[in-house]
């Protein structure tokens, strides 16, 4: 018998037992193990194991439940979640594919970082300017050029470059430098150099390139003179840079005569040309009859504003704006002088222009060796020239300037009779004759042209060796005109002002602006002079009508 045998077999387990009487007749009771032995309560370990079952089972049915709603409120959040994500990614998503849609090229990065690297800082543009005595103010004024090959980065075409070069240009001039790209940039200019310094080449290129191609839609750029010799010269030097831009279509009307327009012209003359140079008075006429239209005048040009916004020219100015009915109008004043009363004046018609001055304000250019020569009297002049011509600085050609048509006159005859090929050229002569003699002394058939402030402004006489103030001038801004018509376009030249005694009273306002042009030779007691200031208006001594006397 075994040993579990043994232990059922003394608790009375081990044997078959019969049914006591008292229990046959009972109903069967749940049976209880109460009093066995809890490692002996098979029933009892049965019923656990049903409860722990039914509690497992109901534990896991919970843990189901849980699970699935942890699943569920999981779920909820991830879609609440990939909702927001939404709200959020999808503009950054918008915003990148905007970036990359925008995103330049690696090549384009490589031009802009070159262009960077190209870019001029301030201390490079203030050193180009310093170099150049360009003097600016105003807001924002782009950097000047130091080659005509940069007009490139304003979108000037490679033609109207080429035909700069072609006119004779190989490197740009101050004024040249800086007022071409203020132009360019659409800015309104008050351009202040001096005399033969390029200025009407440095608003052409700009109109030109502004204008872009010829169009038949009226005349978009004006361009105004206040002598017709002036007008023609202009005329000459915007024609013919137009024409080596092989750009067909360009249109530049001269209108300084008016036997060249007839009323039956007006419809093709309005749409026919591109840009107009002109006289202010020829001009106001023709807009007053109706013969012109200004309607689409995009550019206006004012060259030697200084006189043309005079009290003598400035009504005819104002009719002219006042005919300029374009909202785009830009208007641009170029002088080698300017007073501050003609300033004021004339900022009353332009918005935020750039102002640019080269050189001392208002002096004479530094590229003509100017001088003084005392002659005691007034017929010492005429033995001072003859000097001159004996001691071989009589180089020409050769301009002289006097105060009167009939001194002038005079002294035509006193060298025509010394053999010297002279001519000499005034208002009262015809146009006719005047173009005449313009062009021989232009061709050299003439040597010694003798002139009233008649030839003072603006004309362009390339070559001139010497400018002879034979009388002293009437102001400061006619002596800068004067010897201006020498030491042109790069080139040296040399001016010499004859005075008596009765002039050096009023000297020394000229004997000062040879000093501030670079001058030295000059003397020390008439600078030091005292006396009665003289304004600019003020003219210089009444001379004699026979100079001789």
């Amino acid at each position: 018998m075994s040993e579990a045998q043994r232990i059922f077999k003394s608790l009375g387990l081990g044997t078959r037992m019969r049914k006591p009487d008292f229990l046959k007749n009972k109903k069967p009771v749940a049976e209880t193990s109460a009093n066995t032995p809890a490692q002996l309560d098979f029933f009892k370990i049965e019923d656990n194991k049903a409860e722990r079952k039914r509690k497992v089972q109901q534990s896991s049915d919970e843990s189901k439940k849980k699970k699935l709603k942890k699943e569920e409120e999981t779920k909820e959040t991830k879609e609440n979640d990939e909702e927001e994500e939404k709200k959020v990614i999808l503009p950054i998503a918008l915003i990148h594919l905007t970036n990359t849609q925008n995103e330049p090229s690696e090549e384009e990065e490589n031009e802009e970082e070159e262009e960077d690297e190209n870019a001029l800082s301030t201390d490079d543009i203030n050193l180009i300017r310093q170099e150049n005595l360009i003097n600016v103010s105003g807001e924002d004024v782009p950097p000047p050029i130091t080659e005509f090959s940069q007009l490139s980065e304003y979108n000037v075409k490679q033609t109207l470059i080429n035909a700069v070069g072609k006119c004779g240009y190989t490197q740009p001039t101050p004024i040249q430098m800086q007022a071409t790209t203020a132009m360019l940039k659409g800015r309104e200019v008050i351009g202040i150099a001096p005399t033969g310094s390029g200025k009407t080449m440095a608003f052409g290129i700009s109109l030109l390139s502004n204008l872009r191609q010829p169009k038949k839609n009226g005349f978009r750029a004006v361009i105004i003179s206040p002598t017709r010799e002036l007008a023609t010269q202009i005329h000459r030097e915007i024609n013919g840079l137009a024409e080596k831009t092989n750009q067909k279509g360009w249109k530049v009307c001269l209108l300084a005569k008016a036997a060249q327009f007839v009323p039956e012209m007006a419809r093709s003359f309005n749409t026919k040309y591109d840009i107009l140079v002109t006289t202010p008075l020829r001009l106001v006429h023709m807009v007053s009859t109706g013969d012109l239209q200004l309607s689409s005048v995009e550019w206006i040009i004012f060259d030697e504003a200084d006189q043309l916004f005079d009290a003598s020219f400035v009504k005819q100015v104002d009719d002219i704006l006042g005919a300029c009915t374009s909202g785009s109008l830009k208007v641009c004043l170029f002088s080698a002088t300017l007073s501050n009363e003609v300033e004021h004046i004339a900022r009353t018609v332009q918005k935020n222009p750039v102002k640019i001055n080269i050189g001392a304000v208002n002096t004479a250019t530094s590229q003509v060796d100017q001088s003084l020569l005392f002659v005691g009297r007034e017929e010492g002049k005429i033995l001072a020239i003859r000097n001159m011509i004996q001691e071989g600085q009589f180089k020409p050609p050769v301009l002289i300037f006097l105060q009167s048509k009939a001194r002038a006159l005079e002294l035509f005859h006193e060298l025509i009779y010394d053999g010297i090929n002279v001519d000499i050229i005034s208002a009262e002569r015809t146009q006719q004759q005047r173009d005449t003699t313009v062009a021989k002394f232009r061709s050299g058939d003439i040597w010694v042209l003798i002139t009233t402030e008649l030839m003072a402004r603006g004309m362009d006489f390339k070559g001139v060796e010497l400018v002879i103030n034979f009388d002293l001038p009437q102001s400061i801004t006619s002596y800068i005109h004067r010897v201006g018509r020498t030491g042109r376009a790069g080139r040296r030249g040399k001016a010499v002002t004859f005075y008596t005694e009765t002039d050096i009273a009023v000297l020394k306002p000229i004997a000062e602006m040879m000093r501030q042009s670079g001058c030295k030779d000059i003397p020390s007691w008439l600078l030091e002079k005292s006396g009665k200031k003289k304004k600019d208006t003020e003219i210089a001594p009444k001379r004699k009508e026979d100079c001789l006397e």
